[in-house]
């Protein structure tokens, strides 16, 4: 996927695939948000993860207009790790 040019494009695309997220889980119950599936995470918490990671996207996209700083975060940050 490209980057896209502006602004107003990147927060159509990320509406987008939030609308199309949605949609996949309107039809879960509570339960189902609630399992743990792959690396311990349920689809909640996957949910919030990706809530986080476009929060940071867009302070970075923001930030990286207004010449602070770099648009890709400084270090790699982990991904989904087993709960204990």
């Amino acid at each position: 996927m490209a980057i896209p040019p502006t602004r107003a494009l990147l927060v159509a695309d990320a509406e987008k695939e939030r609308d199309n997220l949605s949609a996949l889980i309107a039809g879960m119950s509570r339960e189902q948000l609630l399992w743990a599936g792959a690396y311990g995470w349920s689809a909640k918490d996957y949910v919030a993860h990706l809530a986080e990671w476009e929060r940071m996207l867009f302070g970075w996209y923001d930030a990286a207009c207004a010449a602070r700083i770099r648009m890709c975060p400084p270090r790699a940050t982990p991904g989904p790790r087993s709960r204990s």
